[in-house]
């Protein structure tokens, strides 16, 4: 804390203020202390298993499904005449 004095005519003021870069560069070294730590401290034998990116199993996954809706209204979904109601409750 730096305290200065001044003269403003025939008064003497103290003027104080706070230096906040010593809290500053001290926060700083806290957190680059607690960020090491939380990255050695991931358990022993905790593996993370990322999904497979094969080709040949996503042809598979994949399910493509048909929704024409003509001018008159009418809605097909592979082909099959349907509903509003039917889609929206699942069952086509």
């Amino acid at each position: 804390m730096s305290i200065r004095s001044s003269a403003v005519g025939s008064e003497t003021a103290v003027l104080s203020e706070i230096n906040i870069t010593p809290l500053t560069d001290i926060l700083l070294v806290l957190l680059i202390i607690f960020m090491i730590l939380a990255s050695l401290a991931i358990p022993p034998g905790f593996e993370r298993q990322l999904p497979c990116n094969c080709i040949a199993h996503s042809d598979s996954q994949h399910h493509s499904v048909a929704v024409v809706v003509t001018r008159r209204g009418w809605i097909f979904v592979d082909g099959r005449a349907t509903t509003i109601l039917r889609c929206m409750r699942g069952s086509l």
